[in-house]
């Protein structure tokens, strides 16, 4: 099996966790399911986003032990007012819903370009059956093909 053996390639971890992570293809419909819950966090290790934010994930939390080591043996770090992550968390909250709202009018923006696309395709194969056919019977299946 392909994904086996690049998750063997990978540093062993096939050999430790039997249980492979699974690829889902959309195109035949095929989704998570609530019953899949332990495969996937026993795939975690595997995971493809993890491997692409892994350094930057232990950069962070090396450097936040290193600030609560340094805290525990007596380094005080000056503090200041919570005003300014107060403000710059309601700046991000109106981002975030900004940012949400706009993906959400760009899918349905595609969703009724692609109504019109099958709309259009619809009434091509209407004007085929309908028109095309009674002249030329060949004409018509080979547009009906496509």
């Amino acid at each position: 099996e392909p994904v086996a053996k690049e998750r063997s390639l990978r540093g062993g971890m096939a050999k430790r966790w039997p249980i492979l992570a699974r690829r889902v293809d959309l195109s035949h419909g095929e989704r998570y399911t609530s019953t899949d819950w332990l495969t996937n966090f026993l795939s975690i290790p595997r995971s493809h986003v993890l491997e692409r934010i892994g350094p930057h994930l232990w950069s962070q939390t090396g450097l936040c032990a290193l600030v609560v080591l340094l805290h525990r043996h007596g380094l005080r770090f000056p503090t200041g007012s919570a005003m300014p992550h107060t403000l710059l968390g309601g700046f991000l909250s109106l981002l975030l819903a900004f940012r949400t709202n706009m993906a959400y009018n760009r899918f349905y923006a595609g969703r009724l370009n692609w109504g019109v696309v099958k709309n259009s395709c619809s009434d091509l194969a209407l004007y085929a059956v309908t028109h095309v056919r009674p002249r030329s019977p060949a004409l018509a299946e080979r547009l009906l093909a496509l």
